[in-house]
């Protein structure tokens, strides 16, 4: 994932040997792959910052547009520096945990969760460890072995966290492979180095071997499946916000007659079951926006919907349907719970107080429930609620109706 490490690919070289010591530097014809490599960690950053000038709320292309751009910044100071340039080197280490980091942020805000503190407590260590000077620079073997121990350790964390995320969606299933595959990658380097000591200490810029190779051709498969990955989960996430904007009411914040068909649809394909139907008209609500203005009557929709989602959003699925009739279509887990909600309903619309002109206003609502039976559709139980609703407008206004029965033989009752 990200840049190759600098220390893995180019550790410091020892005195003794035919190349040790020697400050050479690599050649475009010799190590072609170093530069497509960061040629294509650029191309996916520019997708993502396109994709994140696109759609500012994409957060998660922004930290891959800055991830995949100093993978790219890593590769090409690593492969460019000289073998005993520690400062080039240290640069191109810090491009590297800065990479696996940014990485960890782009997947974690889709969750809208920060990357673990541990990553970011092992990242900063390791970065502070092999600061130029320290005591690891006596032991090159080590320090070859514990970059890919560090970096491993790091994805750590995440992954245990992701876990949990992939039983949700088959794009968290994608991530938490790709993340593993990394993973996955620094686990066997640092068991190949740690096996074969003179390989690690032989391994420099112009040592290209078979085992370079693989190594490099390792990261850049890794780093192109994240981006890859990233870059899927970033579109999914695009259609995913899309479709929600689309069902969700622009004034009130809430679900709204599409978001209620979609719910009605979920319910015939079984993915989950309305037990109960609670529905809520303001009282005198012309007469609102008659005397405060239309400005006036939003405010107050926008107050009652705040205040719907805080007390009933947790018990269904709740909708704005009309200009001031609200839907909660209520889980069936807690259906039997329905007259106290519609109660708690009225109830909280009723103690919704506003500021400034709205000052003396006091909003009530009449509100009607049906508890749906088993042979009964959605939309039934809909028409049984809006007439409870109904009658409670002619028994007064600010009332709660129940609507007891099967359709058909609906009986109305005060509560």
């Amino acid at each position: 994932m990200g840049s190759d490490d600098a220390l893995a690919s180019n550790p410091p070289m020892v005195q003794g040997g035919s190349n040790r010591g020697e400050a050479k530097r690599r050649t475009m014809g010799d190590n072609l792959f170093f530069y497509l490599v960061p040629i294509m960690f650029i191309l996916f950053g520019i997708a993502l910052g396109a994709v994140a000038l696109a759609d500012r709320k994409l957060v998660a292309a922004r930290y891959g547009a800055l991830g995949f751009s100093l993978a790219a910044v890593g590769i090409l100071i690593d492969a460019f520096r000289t073998v005993d340039d520690h400062v080039l080197q240290y640069l191109a280490l810090l491009a590297h945990f800065a990479t696996l980091g940014l990485m960890v942020q782009a997947f974690a805000v889709r969750h809208e969760r920060q990357m673990p503190m541990a990553t970011l407590a092992v990242l900063g260590l390791g970065a502070f460890a092999y600061l130029p000077g320290t005591p690891l620079d006596a032991w090159p073997h080590l320090r070859v072995i514990l970059v890919q121990l560090i970096a491993a350790t790091a994805l750590f964390p995440f992954i245990i966290i992701a876990i949990g995320w992939a039983q949700r969606s088959t794009v968290d299933r994608i991530i938490l492979f790709a993340i593993s595959l990394s993973f996955l990658s620094y686990v066997v380097r640092a068991g190949i180095f740690a096996g074969n000591p003179a390989f690690a200490l032989d391994w420099g810029p112009n040592a290209f071997n078979v085992y370079n190779v693989i190594f490099h051709i390792s990261t850049a498969m890794t780093g192109f499946a994240t981006a890859l990955v990233l870059l899927v989960a970033v579109g999914v996430d695009a259609l995913v916000r899309e479709a929600r904007e689309s069902e969700t009411d622009a004034l009130t914040g809430i679900g709204n007659r599409r978001a209620l068909d979609a719910a009605i649809d979920a319910d015939m394909r079984g993915e989950w079951r309305c037990g109960a139907v609670i529905a809520a008209d303001l009282d005198h609500f012309k007469q609102v926006n008659d005397r405060y203005g239309h400005a006036g009557g939003d405010r107050v929709l926008v107050a009652v919907g705040e205040t719907l989602q805080r007390v009933l959003g947790q018990f269904g699925r709740l909708c704005r349907i009309g200009g001031e009739e609200f839907v909660l279509l209520v889980d069936d887990d807690h259906a039997d719970a329905a007259e106290a909600l519609a109660t708690t309903t009225r109830k909280a619309i009723a103690a919704i107080r506003l500021d400034g002109p709205l000052a003396e206003l006091r909003p009530t609502a009449c509100v009607g429930f049906h508890i749906r039976g088993e042979g009964a559709s959605i939309a039934e139980a809909l028409n049984s609620a809006d007439r409870a609703v109904y009658r409670g407008k002619a028994d007064g206004r600010n009332k709660v109706v129940s609507a007891v029965g099967e359709p058909g033989a609906i009986a109305l009752r005060a509560v």
